[in-house]
């Protein structure tokens, strides 16, 4: 039975170590410490874009009511003001992603249009199966990004490089989908592949320009320079 929408907990992004950043990356395990299972239990509409990669288990998830399968390779997409539901009282892991939507593409003055990122993934499906090899090299990224949080200190080239990498991940799997869908022999598929594959470049190019720049001890001036530099600009 659907629960009124009047009655649904609004989720917000809560967390304060990441508050300026707006992008958290956890482990469902760590979900399932931070909360009770009658809280997970709950329908709850939430605020910020959601993406969820089963590493181990299956199971469902409920977006908007309706009940999805998920297992191994699967990625659950949960946008903005949609209503989602956990049913993770298994032996499940993953890792979840939650970006705030100004959070998506920093403001430094590069190539990589936040709309287009915005309108790539408004077309995504809740569920998608990943191959092996490409949820293999999309836990890995995840896996690099997730010692970035790690490291994380709060400061501008901090936020800069995480929302960056953030970016690219999603170019990564826009990419990916754009490649599978049933319009990739149109001449605009090809035209929107071809914008993806130079976005997640210019991105690709921004987030090592920045790496390099934190591990120098450089600022985020100085790691535009270095992107800059990269592109002939």
């Amino acid at each position: 039975m659907q629960v009124p929408l009047a009655g649904l907990r609004d989720t917000r992004f809560a967390n304060q170590r990441f508050a300026r950043l707006g992008i958290e990356l956890m482990l469902l395990s760590e979900l399932k410490r931070r909360t009770s299972a009658s809280q997970r239990a709950k329908p709850e509409r939430v605020e910020f874009f959601m993406l969820w990669l089963t590493t181990r288990g299956s199971n469902h998830h409920s977006v908007d009511f309706v009940d999805v399968d998920v297992s191994e390779g699967s990625l659950v997409f949960v946008k903005p003001a949609q209503v989602q539901q956990w049913h993770v009282e298994t032996q499940m892991e993953g890792w979840i992603l939650l970006v705030e939507p100004t959070a998506l593409l920093p403001d430094q003055g590069h190539r990589v249009s936040r709309d287009m990122l915005l309108a790539l993934i408004e077309e995504w499906p809740t569920v998608v199966q990943l191959d092996t090899q490409f949820s293999n090299e999309i836990n890995d990224q995840i896996e690099t990004l997730h010692r970035d949080f790690n490291n994380y200190d709060e400061s501008s080239l901090d936020n800069a490089l995480i929302q960056n990498a953030v970016a690219g991940l999603l170019l990564r799997l826009a990419r990916w989908h754009g490649a599978r869908s049933a319009l990739i022999g149109s001449k605009n598929s090809k035209g929107l592949a071809k914008a993806v594959s130079d976005a997640s470049r210019s991105v690709g190019k921004l987030n090592s320009a920045f790496k390099l720049a934190k591990l120098n001890g450089k600022s985020v001036k100085e790691g535009m320079r270095a992107f800059n530099a990269s592109w002939g600009v």
